[in-house]
């Protein structure tokens, strides 16, 4: 089990929230830049073995505008989207019980269904060495925990947004 000064990153997502007396009120991050003919709302995976990081992170996402769904751990994850589950995006976690975000990442990167699905990772334990071992797996991002909720707009932007289309070079 880990203790509450690891995930200390969690108050600073805890910071955006208000306490009433109906619960939480969550401040939103930016909404994503899409197409408004699109009703649909991009569909995040959250890969958390720790539930009240989930639960956090699906409130914010929730209110930002993102559709989240959850899996506890990387065989989770893989299953899901083995079974057909679609989403735009997966934030993954990188230290989890059974499968890590690591063998997420190698696995999805495997697969002809999810081989060019976005992936984010993070991690509370950030280091050089796990970075680059995320993103020589294939991860398009790496987050490194405590996010800001500025941070982690940002990466969903960059991840989902497509690239502006460069005009067609004359020879």
């Amino acid at each position: 089990m880990h203790s509450w000064r690891q995930f200390s990153w969690i108050t600073q997502i805890a910071q955006i929230a208000m306490h009433t007396e109906d619960g939480i009120v969550v401040v939103a991050l930016p909404p994503p830049q899409s197409d408004p003919a699109a009703a649909r709302r991009p569909r995040v995976l959250v890969v958390e073995d720790e539930p009240g990081v989930r639960s956090m992170l699906g409130a914010v996402l929730r209110v930002s505008g993102y559709d989240p769904l959850f899996a506890e751990d990387g065989r989770d994850a893989a299953d899901r989207l083995s079974a057909g589950l679609t989403v735009d995006v997966v934030l993954t976690d990188i230290r989890m019980p059974r499968m890590d975000g690591v063998a997420l990442v190698v696995h999805l990167r495997a697969q002809e269904s999810t081989r060019d699905l976005p992936v984010l990772a993070m991690s509370a334990y950030n280091d050089e060495r796990q970075e680059r071992e995320v993103r020589a797996a294939g991860a398009n991002l790496f987050l490194p925990k405590p996010f800001t909720v500025q941070a982690l707009a940002s990466a969903l932007r960059t991840v989902l947004e497509p690239l502006p289309q460069q005009p067609p070079q004359h020879s």
